[in-house]
């Protein structure tokens, strides 16, 4: 994710995307996207201090999140409007979450 300013004495500043899923199916439960400059969870090296405040929003808004893990998104990941995500278990990657069909169920 970009994010463009009109003062442009100042650089953009920088965002990282963190996401708490569940690895049995990959269904994303929570998601923080941090923006700004500097270090700590701001810096390129705040990866651990960004894991623990998504934990600590996904605890605050899902209760056990024992059995989830986080995955750092890369920095090129690029969120489509409308649309919804999951990780791929396999690969560890985000990607688009398909619908399920309605109506097409067999008996």
């Amino acid at each position: 994710m970009e994010f463009e300013s009109s003062n442009k004495s100042r650089k953009p500043s920088q965002s990282h995307v963190c996401v708490i899923f569940d690895p049995r199916d990959g269904r994303i439960v929570h998601g923080h996207i941090f923006v700004g400059h500097g270090s700590g969870m701001f810096g390129p090296k705040g990866d651990a201090e960004r894991e623990r405040e998504t934990l600590e929003g996904a605890r605050r808004n899902h209760g056990d999140i024992s059995k989830l893990k986080a995955l750092h998104v890369p920095g090129g990941f690029h969120f489509e409007p409308n649309t919804k995500y999951r990780v791929d278990i396999k690969s560890g990657a985000m990607v688009e979450a398909k619908p399920f069909p309605i109506g097409n169920k067999k008996t």
